[in-house]
């Protein structure tokens, strides 16, 4: 019985429960099986305290109680957010050496500079044998100097624009195309003329005519002037051949010795032009200087080869848009070995 009148109290299984009576004062709070009991309710999977005295839970049951929604076995109601799945990265964009990228792609490159290379020399050579074995044109470029002179002006005027130039000229197409061919045929007429002095056995000067005039002699049991054109051309191109399988299949990288080699091109141009000023009638000093030439020229080649085809075991490569940039650097070697490979047959003689 209540201690106040009327007041029936709290029938709990069937009895009558005093306030402030130990025991189960209230069912709420008690021992048996409530809303916080010791049986006690599930959070996250597992069983957990009641209340402890005041009505306050324990600081497991709160931080359980608050994270019960993550992982593991839900409470009823609870929230549990959907998994978030990372998306994968992004694959690695394409590189710019060319022994990084697709075999397609590198064996495309080269046959592109090759392709570019190959028009280059049928103009250059294909004008050097115009000048050495028609007599009028072999004539008109031995009487007319200016023509080299102009010749020479727009090779270099062509070469800065192309290489020095902001604009960047060298990559853009077709205008690159276009100036690598007009730089070619500027380089044919310059070389034609050379050639057409080394064609000539003798150069005699007419009095009559005011003009110079081709001598052969094909009774010579040498090699005529005529020949040592052809030979040469013939000479180098077996030379380019041999040099680019040799720098195609050896294992030893040479693109890394790039700065080397361009000093040792200035120290040769440098010192020997300076030397010529006193020894250029040398008939020894010009057949060492040739044979010089020849050799720095090979090793620049087999370097620009490597550059352009690049593989495995090179360190440094040639970009994609760099094939303007590689036909003109080998086109380059190439010209330089023709010419001291034609002084030291025409010395030779």
């Amino acid at each position: 019985m209540s201690g106040y009148p009327g007041y029936q109290g709290n029938q709990v299984g069937g009895g009558d429960l005093e306030m402030g009576q130990p025991g189960m004062a209230d069912a709420r709070f008690g021992q048996g099986a409530a809303y916080y009991g010791g049986g006690g309710s599930q959070y996250g999977g597992q069983q957990q305290q009641g209340y402890y005295g005041g009505g306050k839970p324990g600081k497991q049951q709160q931080h359980q109680a608050q994270y019960a929604g993550y992982g593991g076995q839900q409470a009823a109601g609870g929230y549990a957010p959907p998994q978030v799945q990372q998306p994968p990265p992004p694959p690695p964009g394409p590189s710019q050496y060319i022994q990084d990228m697709d075999l397609a792609v590198r064996h495309g490159f080269i046959r592109k500079v090759y392709g570019i290379l190959f028009v280059q020399l049928l103009l250059t050579f294909g004008l050097v044998a115009v000048f050495s074995y028609i007599p009028a044109v072999q004539s008109y470029a031995m009487n007319n100097s200016w023509l080299m002179g102009v010749s020479i002006a727009a090779v270099f005027a062509i070469l800065i624009a192309m290489t020095c130039c902001p604009g960047r000229l060298m990559y853009k197409s077709p205008l690159n195309m276009i100036l690598l061919m007009v730089f070619s045929v500027f380089f044919g007429v310059a070389l034609g003329v050379i050639g057409a002095s080394y064609a000539c056995d003798e150069m005699k000067y007419d009095l009559q005519q005011g003009l110079y005039v081709c001598v052969n002699n094909p009774d010579a049991p040498a090699v005529n002037g005529r020949m040592s054109v052809l030979l040469a051309m013939a000479i180098t191109i077996a030379v380019v051949v041999l040099l680019s399988v040799f720098a195609c299949q050896t294992r030893y990288d040479f693109t890394g010795s790039g700065p080397y080699l361009m000093a040792a091109l200035l120290i040769f141009i440098v010192f020997f032009m300076i030397a010529g000023i006193w020894l250029r009638f040398n008939k020894v000093y010009n057949l060492v200087y040739a044979c010089i030439g020849v050799l720095l020229f090979s090793a620049l080649l087999i370097w620009n080869t490597q550059m352009i085809v690049g593989g495995k075991n090179r360190k440094y490569s040639l970009g994609p848009d760099e094939y303007v940039a590689g036909a003109l650097s080998l086109y380059l070697d190439i010209i330089n070995i023709f010419l001291f490979i034609l002084s030291i047959i025409g010395l030779s003689r």
